[in-house]
């Protein structure tokens, strides 16, 4: 059986935005409903310059989850969330 589904590599891009200049100290996680979050983890003493940002019209997706479950997009202004 033929499938209509396409390879995802064909529609998007990777964008590699980091907070290096260090313009915000919001972070963010994405929920087990693949939704951003705000994070619980302590970031004090954190090097946030590291963390990826993210803005609208982009979306992220936790690479560990991949081929098990589904990326959902949810539309956001503006934030960022560490991913490894």
């Amino acid at each position: 059986m033929k499938s209509n589904y396409e390879p995802l590599g064909k529609h998007i891009r990777l964008v590699d935005y980091r907070n290096s200049e260090e313009v915000t100290s919001t972070v963010l996680g994405i929920s087990i409903d693949k939704e951003f979050m705000p994070s619980v983890a302590n970031v004090i003493g954190t090097d946030l310059s590291r963390y990826k940002l993210i803005s609208k019209g982009l979306f992220a997706c936790n690479p560990m989850h991949v081929g098990r479950d589904w990326c959902g997009i949810k539309k956001v202004d503006s934030l960022f969330s560490r991913i490894s």
